[in-house]
């Protein structure tokens, strides 16, 4: 029975702060997707908005903030399993059960945006363009 509690505690909390990770991804890229500071949704040639300096910013902002919290939740995860544990590899486990978990959500919300912008460009779905609306 003690050698499913600790792996018990690196599943849960690698789950649990790798879907917090990819829930925060995913959230910056729909906001840098809905301030057009992703280059094809800001390609100004397609009536689109362009990318200016404050949509940058906002991108650059926002993706310094994702990265210090990406840092902090992981680090929280590996400490929370080895304390748990009372094992230092548990707490390296379940740091990297995160990191994947939310590289995942997170590529998946990425792809979603990027699918979004070859939409609204008309490329995918012709009758769906909006950037060719008049």
């Amino acid at each position: 029975m003690s050698a499913q509690q600790p792996r018990s505690h690196i599943v849960r909390n690698g789950l649990i702060f790798g879907t917090i990770l990819g829930l925060l991804e995913a959230g910056s890229a729909l906001i840098q997707w809905a301030v057009a500071s992703y280059p094809l949704v800001a390609n100004s040639s397609a009536h689109i908005a362009p990318a200016n300096l404050n949509n940058i910013a906002v991108s650059l902002v926002l993706s310094g903030v994702v990265f210090l919290a990406t840092l902090a939740l992981t680090f929280v995860t590996g400490l929370l399993a080895a304390r748990n544990t009372g094992n230092v590899g548990s707490g390296a486990l379940s740091g990297l059960m995160a990191g994947i978990v939310g590289a995942l959500i997170g590529g998946g919300a990425d792809m979603v945006t990027f699918a979004l912008g070859w939409v609204m460009l008309g490329y995918i779905w012709p009758g769906a363009a909006l950037a060719t609306a008049r």
